[in-house]
């Protein structure tokens, strides 16, 4: 169920989020687990009220039908693999999404995740990809300075990363890394967002079983406008975060993870005032046997913002999330979310009086349920309720979705 919909509706915001507050904690533990093999494919239909994110003002200005059908054919690939102490996790999906409605918005889904873990005499070396690639969000751009053209917008955002922590898996011993991201969009008219972001920090790790594991950490994360200049330099921002980290399981129910940071954001050309304050990564999961799962996620930080022409965002995310096995075939899950986002812009593109978007809430509401079948093929009804409100009318909207998903997954 987690799978189908991230993989359908998750946001690229949303992720962006959430891995630049995990990267900043430092070396993270990564669960080796057992050794399999996946590939599949699967068929998703999918009905959308309101595909293009925006109220009807939006879709008629853009000559697009709000409500539509999309058919996304795809296939998929997992490998978790252990050489001694050395692993490799990855996983893949590649797929087309196919609008019966609006084929302007026909585009591909492609989402690549790479993990290693390779252990030296007294290091580990955690080398980790992301790939992700799909339609933008449709509503963040003003209908005054965003023609019908520019809805139509892939965007690519991928990231290459490397932790090192060295000395005994029991006690104290440094940590560090580093990593690079970028976004991309296809629309000319939205490149000015494309960014490139470097990301370094360093710390003191401590591990205990009867204890868990707790990490210090400082790092700076440095962002730039590849296409938006201030004079002779690129139009940017940084940010420092300082704070600590902290996880466990407690039991064999019930895993924490506890992220409290000092955020310094500084950027000179910056229409207000910069961010200085608190952020925070909070997650609970835990387990009910024989049938129930329950997680609740709570996070916030600053990022760069790739849908619209702000400097950056800050971002506020609280998340909850069940799952129910009813039988050994029978599966059902239910998940809720909120995000409140703040943008604040550069004097490089300051805010138009026409209304640029400077903040906006959305609450999303999914149930699924899933069959599986003696043989590899299962099948997943889902539906979901979307509702957005911004500073600005002509952003608000709500819809609803619905569909089918049959896979065929093979597992060895």
């Amino acid at each position: 169920m987690a799978e189908t919909l991230r993989n359908l509706r998750a946001t690229a915001t949303l992720a962006t989020a959430l891995a630049s507050v995990a990267f900043a904690s430092g070396v993270s533990a990564q669960t080796v687990g057992e050794d399999y093999l996946e590939f599949g494919g699967q068929v998703d239909l999918r009905y959308d009220s309101n595909v293009i994110n925006g109220n009807a003002q939006r879709a008629e200005a853009r000559g697009f039908s709000r409500d539509d059908q999309v058919v996304t054919p795809s296939l998929t690939a997992a490998i978790n693999k252990t050489f001694g102490r050395n692993a490799v996790r990855a996983s893949a999906l590649i797929g087309y999404d196919f609008h019966l409605q609006n084929p302007r918005l026909d585009s591909e889904r492609i989402s690549v995740d790479l993990l290693g873990l390779i252990s030296l005499s007294v290091c580990e070396l955690r080398p980790g990809i992301n790939f992700q690639r799909r339609q933008a969000e449709r509503g963040d751009r003003s209908l005054v300075i965003d023609p019908g053209i520019a809805i139509d917008n892939v965007q690519t955002i991928q990231e290459y990363k490397l932790d090192v922590a060295c000395g005994r898996s029991i006690g104290l011993r440094p940590i560090g890394g580093v990593s690079f991201r970028s976004g991309d969009n296809s629309s000319d008219l939205r490149q000015l967002a494309d960014f490139n972001t470097f990301t370094y920090y360093g710390g003191l790790g401590y591990q205990q079983p009867s204890i868990g594991t707790l990490d210090l950490y400082a790092s700076k994360a440095s962002t730039e406008y590849e296409n938006r200049m201030i004079g002779d330099e690129f139009d940017g921002f940084d940010v420092f975060r300082a704070g600590a980290a902290y996880s466990r399981d407690i039991g064999a129910r019930w895993n924490a993870r506890i992220e409290g940071f000092y955020i310094d954001t500084n950027a000179v050309t910056a229409v207000e005032e910069n961010y200085n304050g608190l952020g925070w990564n909070i997650g609970l999961n835990g387990t009910f046997p024989p049938r129930l799962s329950l997680g609740v996620q709570f996070g916030k930080d600053v990022q760069p913002v790739l849908n619209n022409d702000a400097l950056y965002m800050k971002q506020t995310t609280y998340g909850v999330n069940a799952d129910y096995a009813v039988n050994e075939r029978w599966n059902i899950g239910a998940a809720y979310s909120l995000r409140d986002r703040n943008y604040v812009y550069s004097a490089a593109l300051p805010p138009s009086t026409e209304g640029n978007l400077t903040e906006d809430q959305f609450n999303t509401a999914t149930v699924s349920a899933t069959y599986t079948t003696a043989s590899p093929l299962s099948f997943t009804a889902y539906g979901g309720y979307e509702n957005r409100s911004a500073n600005n009318p002509i952003f608000d909207y709500d819809g609803f979705y619905a569909g089918l998903t049959v896979k065929y997954l093979f597992r060895r």
